[in-house]
């Protein structure tokens, strides 16, 4: 019985060790839905938790306009966060990762409900990149594409 008990709380200790995270520091993957889930609720507060401070960042929308740096892509984000009438959705079709740099790539369809007149309709692939950096997951460039848009 004594052997038992021994046996099992070896075993709980065991399977707690294997499922316990790297403390308040998310995965890969979480680290990739978090701030996909920022975008689709507008919280810029959580979306500067996914990339750094400051220093380099890269954006590139599917017009070819690129950001450069943190300030910029938090500025821009903050200001599309705060203009109406849209919503965004996402899916990860793709993600992998090794200890230092990851990828994911996402179907992304952007919605406004009236744009001049009429609903508009944006499908694009985003292409995240993303660095480990101090056991944290930093999107570090975002690159979309266009698949399919209104006029």
């Amino acid at each position: 019985m004594k052997k038992t008990i021994q046996i099992l709380i070896l075993t709980l200790i065991m399977v707690s060790c294997a499922n316990h995270t790297t403390g308040n520091k998310p995965t890969f993957e979480q680290a990739i839905q978090k701030h996909l889930d920022s975008i689709t609720s507008k919280n810029i507060k959580q979306m500067k938790q996914t990339v750094a401070e400051s220093g380099e960042f890269y954006l590139t929308l599917p017009n070819g306009q690129i950001t450069t740096t943190i300030k910029e892509f938090i500025d821009g984000q903050t200001a599309w966060f705060n203009s109406q009438g849209w919503r965004f959705s996402t899916e990860i079709i793709k993600q992998e990762h090794g200890p230092q740099y990851g990828y994911a790539l996402v179907i992304a369809n952007y919605h406004e409900a009236d744009r001049g007149g009429k609903p508009y309709h944006h499908k694009m692939f985003i292409s995240y990149d993303l660095k480990n950096t101090n056991g944290l997951w930093l999107i570090v460039k975002d690159h979309a594409s266009t698949i399919e848009k209104s006029q």
